[in-house]
């Protein structure tokens, strides 16, 4: 049996093909990464407001001055919402793996400890 031009072919089209499917993939799964990052860092510029009215509230009312350390919480808080705005999700992964070749042993104290907070927070009642 002769083998045709059009034989010969698919494996070009397959491969196209597949190329598209994995662009097509990236491009969605990059869409919804972005999205959930908008939204983490809506939360946090949300908590971070909410936190320090409550702290400013509080203060007249009682006429008392918390901790300085409390506000500065709530400026890295910001710094976070801030930072999360700025970077595209591939500039943050990249930031994470420097981070992790230059300080290791803060970052796995970093992922422990996101870890345990996650755990408690998940944990069903």
């Amino acid at each position: 049996m002769k083998a045709t031009s059009s034989q010969s072919q698919p494996p070009q089209d397959w491969k196209e093909a597949a190329q598209n499917v994995a662009e097509h993939v990236l491009h969605e799964t990059e869409e919804k990464v972005h999205e959930k990052t908008r939204r983490t860092m809506d939360l946090l510029t949300g908590l971070g407001h909410t936190v320090r009215d409550a702290i400013l509230e509080f203060e007249a009312k009682e006429k008392i001055a918390l901790p300085g350390t409390l506000k500065r919480v709530l400026d890295h808080v910001d710094d976070a919402a801030n930072y999360i705005e700025r970077r595209t999700p591939r500039e943050m992964a990249h930031d994470a793996q420097s981070f992790a070749r230059k300080e290791p042993v803060y970052f796995l104290g970093g992922i422990l400890t996101a870890g345990l907070i996650s755990a408690r927070f998940l944990k069903h009642p």
